[in-house]
């Protein structure tokens, strides 16, 4: 019964706080503005990196330089530090992707087009070159992961456009081909990856914008389509996923979109949620850091700089409940600290009664200590989330 009535509290908290926003958050200070860059996530925080600033310089045409310096945002304070320059040249539309506390870059170009492939080493913040790419050099590809191996496909050379899609192991660093995307070859398509499946969709191809979605199960290695996109076709939008959810944003579809589409895995539909906040844009960064979505830079035919982060208003019917009698959260109530025990690797977020995070902790083991003294006496709601799953338990601090 305790277990029931605690479902039924977290249902109730969960449609208080459910209202999906945007919020602006520091601009990217990289530059003073940035279009066709690429990011990712690590353990908390948001990465940016290479890409392109215009500027003027007396020409009919506004200059351009591309670089390769890279940035971490960290959510909990709002702000952007310096890291080690990526490890390869300067470079616009790459591909990026983390695997547990590593990321990856690759690919990309302007005219010369690359194959190197690089490992962004977090806790240490170094680059290390990795195996290179081993089909046809490209820029305007698409790259996920899904669990322990990373997944590059589709993009272009400027003369021919792709539909090969390959595997990557780090643990091996190595490459292997796959099936080939089944729908036609392009460039500037936007993907995303749910649990154990990944997602690729919309691009440029053989002169048309395109609409279809296709999903890859790496089990099969098979591909099936899933429901059309149901606005209008766009190339170089951006893609992030928040549990079953996928999200599209942004795009060009002959004019700059600021529309923002969810599909939802379960009921394999779309909807559309509140428009991003900024102006309509292409060529923009968009990954996830816990249960939220960011997505900033990118042009609408002037280069920008602003950075925005997505809360979904999680309701009760995006969480997963399926292993909550395997967590252990002792004592509760508690005085001072505060034991979380779950079979796998998880994050933790804290928030309070009003919905806000005020904690976030990172953990690689299954077992997490959070010490309370910092926190006032009263109820708070932990989420846990892992593998694409979340669950929240409450807590009370005494």
């Amino acid at each position: 019964m305790k277990r029931i009535l605690l479902f039924f509290t977290l249902v109730l908290f969960l449609d208080f706080c459910s209202i999906a926003q945007w919020t602006k958050k520091a601009d990217f200070i990289g530059s003073s503005n940035r279009s066709m860059a690429v990011g990712f996530s690590i353990r908390g925080k948001g990465y940016i990196g290479t890409g392109s600033e215009r500027y003027s310089c007396g020409m009919p045409i506004p200059c351009e330089t591309d670089y390769k310096d890279f940035w971490e945002f960290n959510p909990t304070n709002n702000s952007w530090t310096k890291k080690a320059d990526f490890g390869g040249d300067a470079r616009i539309q790459a591909v990026g992707f983390s695997i547990g506390d590593k990321g990856y870059i690759g690919t990309g170009g302007r005219t010369d087009f690359k194959t190197d492939f690089w490992e962004y080493d977090s806790a240490n913040n170094i680059w290390t070159r990795k195996s290179d790419f081993p089909g046809l050099a490209r820029w305007g590809a698409v790259g996920f992961s899904i669990g322990n191996k990373g997944y590059i496909g589709t993009g272009e050379n400027g003369t021919t456009r792709f539909q090969d899609f390959w595997e990557y192991d780090p643990t091996t660093d190595k490459w292997t081909q796959k099936a080939n995307f089944p729908g036609t070859v392009r460039g500037g398509a936007v993907c995303f990856s749910i649990g154990n499946k990944g997602y690729i969709g919309l691009g440029w191809s053989e002169g048309y914008i395109k609409n279809d979605f296709w999903e890859y199960d790496p089990v099969n290695d098979s591909w099936r389509q899933i429901a059309d996109f149901p606005s209008t076709g766009r190339q170089i939008a951006n893609g992030f996923s928040i549990g079953l959810k996928g999200y599209v944003v942004g795009g060009h579809d002959g004019s700059y979109r600021n529309d923002l589409w969810e599909w939802d895995s379960t009921t394999n539909t779309w909807s559309q949620k509140q428009n991003f906040g900024g102006s309509g844009r292409m060529s923009a960064v968009g990954f996830l850091i816990g249960s939220n979505g960011y997505f900033g830079t990118g042009t609408d035919g002037i280069y920008k700089n602003d950075f925005w982060e997505y809360n979904s208003g999680t309701t009760s019917n995006s969480l997963s409940f399926e292993n909550v009698d395997f967590i252990k959260i002792f004592p509760n109530p508690a005085n001072n600290k505060i034991t979380i025990e779950y079979p796998q690797e998880f994050d933790i977020e804290i928030a309070d009664l009003n919905g806000r995070q005020i904690g976030y902790y990172q953990q690689n083991k299954t077992n997490l200590i959070i010490d309370l003294n910092g926190y006032p006496n009263g109820v708070y709601f932990l989420k846990i989330i892992t593998d694409h799953k979340i669950c929240v338990e409450k807590i009370i601090k005494q």
